[in-house]
């Protein structure tokens, strides 16, 4: 370990974009990872509904990844996959045409409401069509029915609105946002919720401010209506969080229930932390008091920005690669 953390000390600093992915252990495993995965997926003719829609996700995820990599300033890394994928499978867009033809394939012959990914979808004509938590019906681009926000290419007319209409399930975010304004809640999006502390903090100061206003909303909680109106200017943020919420609250519940003691990583999974405590809260059952974060500070370089997640990533990468199983 110190011998390999001297090394690295040593390495000349470089830009996200100029990283010279060829040599480095994360291209090798990540390649690898891309051209042994890829060869394991079911070939199209003879896979099965499920297996048709996991692999068109599983292609969209790889895309999604790469994509995120390029838009988080790694921007060499899209060219040097699509060289790999060229020179294993002689076609440098293979995930995405492989999305296309999972997804087509599934698609043949199929009608009415679908769950797909996180979202329900209804076929209708060899077409994806979206309800939104209004009621409001646009087809999908089929290229984003993974994405928790599908692009729409156009609302439906109305025949066909009705048509859809006439066979819907009111899906699980659209019962949520019933329930809620039914609910009659009064609580007020005070200007104090949309703030956080400044200055150099700890992890217990921002758990410490997140839990008061927690306690806030659980004793009042907070009128739909005071929520539509601090987002009117995002018309589909509101859907968009809902979403998410339900996919914390569940991952949250999932860890409730384990018995694990978890460990979160600043900052990417502060959110399920804090969900869990909310939980706690209004089920009156603590299970999160054994919970820790890993800090900025825990694994430093002082050579880089960052350098504790480049440390952190790096040995996960080397263990991975040594003990594959």
């Amino acid at each position: 370990m110190a011998n390999w953390f001297n090394d690295f000390e040593s390495r000349p600093l470089v830009g996200k974009d100029k990283i010279p992915w060829l040599v480095t252990v994360e291209f090798e495993i990540q390649s690898k990872y891309f051209v042994d995965n890829l060869k394991r997926l079911p070939q199209p003719d003879s896979a099965t509904d499920a297996q048709l829609l996991a692999s068109s996700q599983h292609c969209n995820n790889l895309i999604g990844w790469v994509e995120q990599m390029r838009i988080m300033g790694y921007t060499g890394l899209p060219g040097v996959i699509e060289d790999v994928l060229a020179d294993e499978f002689g076609n440098r867009q293979l995930l995405a045409d492989l999305r296309q033809t999972y997804t087509s394939k599934w698609l043949d012959g199929k009608a009415g409401q679908h769950k797909i990914g996180e979202n329900y979808f209804t076929v209708h004509q060899g077409k994806f069509y979206y309800s939104t938590i209004h009621g409001e019906w646009f087809e999908v681009r089929a290229n984003t029915i993974f994405d928790i926000s599908p692009i729409f290419s156009h609302k439906a007319d109305i025949p066909t609105t009705a048509l859809l209409t006439a066979h819907h399930e009111p899906t699980r975010y659209q019962q949520i946002y019933t329930a809620w304004r039914l609910a009659g809640n009064s609580g007020k999006m005070l200007s104090a919720q949309f703030s956080s502390k400044s200055g150099q903090t700890t992890p217990e100061d921002v758990l410490e401010d997140t839990i008061k206003k927690l306690h806030i909303i659980v004793e009042q909680p907070v009128a739909l209506e005071a929520i539509e109106q601090a987002t009117a200017g995002k018309p589909n943020y509101l859907e968009y969080l809902i979403k998410i919420s339900c996919l914390v609250a569940d991952f949250a519940e999932h860890r409730r229930q384990s018995g694990e003691h978890t460990r979160y990583l600043l900052r990417y999974c502060a959110m399920f932390h804090e969900a869990q405590i909310l939980l706690d809260i209004v089920k009156h059952e603590p299970t999160s008091h054994d919970q820790i974060y890993l800090g900025r500070q825990s694994l430093s370089s002082s050579l880089r920005d960052a350098g504790h997640w480049y440390v952190a990533q790096e040995l996960l990468l080397l263990s991975l690669q040594k003990y594959p199983q």
